[in-house]
């Protein structure tokens, strides 16, 4: 693959996997997305949410394009900035590689942005997820 993944990178991948696993995407869906940019930058940098995934009845969560919302001013605006701007770059990158398809939708007036595996970025997480090197 040429230069290894960054952290971002690595946590887009192994999220999109897992989520897609979880529900069974096939990565042909027209909504939603394998991975929501929310969710690597909680993943990645472990902030809570002002408002937290919807659940469903049976308790587990339900995964939508604005499901977290976190705080600017919280978190610091220049450390918002700098954070969803990085992982804004590592999911240009991981598409630049062919990995990912980068999805953005709006819903009203707020919008909203993520990825989908593609065949080759489902491979890479694959094998990430068993600890193999991604070189």
């Amino acid at each position: 693959m040429g230069r290894g993944l960054s952290h971002l990178q690595r946590i887009a991948l192994e999220h999109a996997l897992a989520n897609r696993t979880r529900e069974r995407r096939t990565g042909y869906e027209r909504a939603g997305a394998d991975v929501y940019h929310y969710e690597i930058l909680a993943a990645a940098y472990g902030w809570e949410p002002t408002h937290a995934p919807l659940r469903a009845e049976s308790g587990a969560e339900h995964r939508t394009p604005l499901a977290w919302h976190f705080s600017p001013s919280a978190i610091g605006r220049a450390v918002y900035e700098a954070a969803t701007t990085a992982t804004t770059r590592a999911l240009r990158r991981l598409e630049e590689r062919g990995l990912v398809t980068r999805r953005a939708g709006r819903e009203g007036p707020r919008s909203w942005s993520g990825a989908d595996l593609t065949p080759a970025g489902a491979a890479l997480a694959a094998q990430l997820l068993r600890g193999l090197p991604n070189e």
